[in-house]
């Protein structure tokens, strides 16, 4: 039982751990298609934002390819080159020159007359930034950052050198509407299930502030791209807000296999449970088997026993157990058929009532052993005297019978026939008889009773021949036979 459940478990946890492995897979393969999506867009909006900023920033190399001849700046012909700027760029909240790091031209003035006449180095937010500029001697730009006028905007500062010594002229400044451009682009914090962020302040790339979403997105593992701007660089960070490679259907997978594992764990359970019951049973099955075999084999001994000794039973009820000779019971039975043949064959039968002399005389003077020894040579002895199809019965004691059957139909035939066979069994019978070391000679009275189909009752015959054995011995007084 207990390598069973091992099993099961050993088959769920494998197929499960097959399954986080096909679903990690799977999950990384989501998660690398997703990343690709990810950076296809973010490179597409790093281009239209780069792309919306040069174009808009582009505007002004007319209007420094003038100022650098050195012409004259008169208000009447600054302001319509200005007016003519701002009106093409998109996103252009004013556009300043400021000669000598001092702003003296604006477009448009309204909302922004405030700023007229600011002195840069005088800016101490700005001025570091303005100042490394002019050392430079690069546009560079700068921001977002929060205009006095109100709202974010960039701003592109472009320092202008005249002539072949390039003697620093001043600055052509340029405010970019930030959430223009944003808008333009399609940048947000959150876009299209994305979250994005920027960072670089001033253009100073991963090392510089966030100024666009979350910050701590850049400590995530999200897709970044590198944005050129003038001077420097910005970093756009993005990330999927539900994390990469959350597809549903690596769930499902994962779940498919853990049921699938549970599915062949449990049928291998049961397998493995009908496979040890169906060993148990058989064992069972065995044992039984066995068990009956050894039920079988004592009922067939307990059969064969009830018949020995039923036979045993039988045989004490028809023989004497002393000379296995018939005794009395069945000796009548077989002289009742007798008295049928007889009657049918017409043929004479006749019935010899022995009884040994001097036996009583031996029995108490060499015990009972001895005596019973004498009765089993007698019986013996008797049989040899006799037909195979003749009957020796022991009535008890010392009487015995002889039954000859098939004498004729002739009386005095059947009465010579039966005085041959007395004077047989006298002969036999007187012979010495050797019991243990002591020698004994015996003899015996016969009487003989001779009938053909009579109808007398077996006993009455019986009797008729024992009577004619005493008429005998008392007639006689000495061993002798007579026959009626």
């Amino acid at each position: 039982m207990i390598l069973t459940r091992v099993l099961t478990l050993i088959v769920i946890l494998s197929v499960g751990a097959l399954g986080e492995f096909v679903a990690r897979l799977e999950k990384q393969s989501a998660e690398r298609e997703h990343r690709n999506q990810v950076l296809s867009v973010v490179g597409a909006l790093r281009a239209s934002l780069e792309s919306e900023l040069n174009a808009t920033l582009h505007l002004t190399q007319g209007m420094i390819a003038y100022v650098a001849t050195g012409s004259t700046l008169e208000p009447e012909v600054i302001e319509p080159m200005l007016k003519t700027l701002y009106e093409y760029g998109r996103h252009v909240r004013n556009i300043g020159l400021a000669p000598g790091n001092r702003l003296t031209y604006i477009y448009p003035l309204e909302g922004n007359d405030g700023a007229l006449g600011l002195y840069y180095p005088d800016l101490k937010e700005q001025w570091p930034a303005v100042e490394r500029t002019i050392r430079e001697r690069k546009p560079r730009l700068a921001g977002p950052r929060q205009l006095m006028q109100g709202g974010l905007g960039l701003i592109y500062r472009i320092p202008v050198f005249l002539g072949a010594r390039e003697e620093y002229w001043g600055l052509l400044s340029m405010v970019i509407d930030v959430d223009s451009l944003y808008a333009r682009v399609g940048i947000a914090p959150t876009i299209g299930g994305l979250q994005l962020a920027l960072r670089g302040l001033d253009g100073t790339g991963a090392q510089g502030d966030t100024f666009l979403g979350n910050a701590g997105l850049f400590q995530t593992d999200a897709v970044t791209a590198e944005v050129i701007t003038p001077g420097g660089t910005w970093q756009m960070a993005a990330r999927p807000a539900t994390g990469w490679g959350q597809d549903k259907h690596i769930g499902w997978l994962r779940a498919g296999f853990w049921f699938v594992g549970m599915l062949l764990g449990g049928s291998l359970h049961q397998v493995m449970l009908f496979a040890t019951r169906r060993q148990q049973l058989t064992e069972q099955l065995r044992q039984r088997t066995s068990e009956l075999e050894q039920s079988h084999s004592r009922l067939i001994a307990e059969v064969d026993e009830r018949k020995r000794l039923e036979e045993e039973l039988r045989h004490f009820a028809f023989y004497d157990a002393l000379t296995r000779l018939p005794n009395r019971r069945l000796f009548l039975d077989r002289l009742h058929q007798a008295q049928c043949n007889s009657a049918r064959h017409k043929s004479h039968v006749a019935v010899m009532f022995l009884d040994l002399n001097n036996f009583k005389e031996l029995n108490d003077t060499h015990g009972h052993d001895i005596g019973d020894r004498l009765l089993i040579d007698v019986a013996r002895r008797l049989q040899r005297a006799v037909r195979e199809s003749d009957t020796v019965a022991r009535l008890g004691g010392d009487e015995f019978v002889v039954m000859l059957e098939g004498l004729g139909p002739e009386a005095e035939t059947a009465r010579m026939y039966a005085n041959a066979i007395a004077d047989n069994i006298r002969e036999q019978l007187n012979q010495e008889y050797v019991l243990h070391d002591i020698r004994h000679h015996c003899s015996a009275s016969i009487g003989v009773k001779l009938f053909l189909g009579t109808n007398e009752d077996p006993d009455q015959i019986l009797k008729d021949a024992d009577t004619e054995m005493y008429r005998v011995k008392q007639r006689c007084g000495r061993p002798a036979y007579g026959c009626i």
